[in-house]
């Protein structure tokens, strides 16, 4: 595919009289890689910015936001645990519970969820 590119590129250098040594069809594409590349990387680092944030407040944002959406679906799979199998940590809103006890209780609800499933 980047030989196409390359040989293309050769073809109108030479068609309208640019080649030089700085100037070829290999030269063009290494370049057009590198650029998309370079963009790729950007738009990645960029994510990973707004995903895990970039400084120790915008990290913090980021880990209370996933704590909060893992915390969420958790709570939503109350509706499908036997009443007599609930703990207490359900019966509480997500928003009092502390962010350093939600990351600890995340296991144990799931261990929990699983194990007491209302079965038909």
């Amino acid at each position: 595919f980047t030989k196409e590119w390359a040989t293309l590129q050769q073809q109108h250098l030479v068609r309208n009289n640019l080649v030089d040594k700085f100037r070829t069809g290999q030269v063009w594409t290494v370049q057009i890689i590198c650029t998309i590349w370079r963009h790729w990387y950007e738009v990645w680092e960029i994510r990973n910015q707004v995903i895990h944030g970039k400084d120790k407040s915008t990290r913090d944002q980021a880990r209370r936001r996933r704590l909060k959406f893992q915390l969420e679906k958790l709570y939503a799979l109350r509706k499908n645990v036997c009443a007599r199998h609930r703990n207490k940590f359900f019966e509480h809103d997500i928003e009092s519970t502390s962010s350093s006890s939600k990351g600890s209780h995340t296991t144990t609800i799931v261990n929990v969820v699983a194990s007491a499933l209302c079965r038909p």
